[in-house]
């Protein structure tokens, strides 16, 4: 009677396909991880762009000129931005909680701030300049927690004054 020898898997060979299946385990966990990191980071991104575009429409719809500076008395920027009707008197507002036009916080975007800069620009080469040459540059910058995570600039024109 003559015996075969049958082939079988080893303790080594089963050790090593068992090592090569975790390690590719691993790696395919910390593919889905950097995954779900860069979509998390780019609703993020898209957040602060749709809220940076929703502020800088606002302010681009205002007039040129500081036309009215009080209301009853009172400094219309001390009153706050639902009385706001010029482009300067957003320079410096900044919001530590997301607020529709009216003051209505928006409760579903919190750890969101909105910061506004107003200056004047020479229209020639638009640079920052002291005076006022008839344009304006609006930065709407968006923060998340402490970091500035958006910006956008918008320009404004005076169309009562030719440059």
């Amino acid at each position: 009677m003559r015996y075969t020898l049958k082939r079988a898997f080893s303790l080594v060979e089963t050790t090593l396909s068992t090592l090569m299946v975790g390690v590719l385990f691993v790696a395919s966990m910390q593919t889905l991880a950097w995954s779900h990191k860069t979509s998390a980071i780019n609703m993020q991104e898209d957040i602060a762009q749709s809220i940076a575009q929703e502020l800088l429409d606002e302010v681009l719809m205002q007039d040129y000129q500081d036309n009215e500076r009080y209301n009853n008395g009172n400094n219309i920027t001390d009153l706050g931005r639902p009385y706001y009707k010029s482009v300067s008197n957003y320079n410096g507002y900044h919001e530590t909680q997301i607020k529709d036009k009216a003051g209505n916080i928006r409760t579903e975007l919190p750890g969101y701030q909105r910061k506004v800069i107003v200056q004047y620009i020479d229209p020639s080469d638009r640079t920052v300049c002291a005076t006022d040459l008839g344009m304006r540059r609006i930065q709407v910058s968006v923060l998340y927690n402490t970091d500035i995570i958006y910006e956008l600039v918008g320009f404004k024109y005076d169309t009562e004054k030719p440059f």
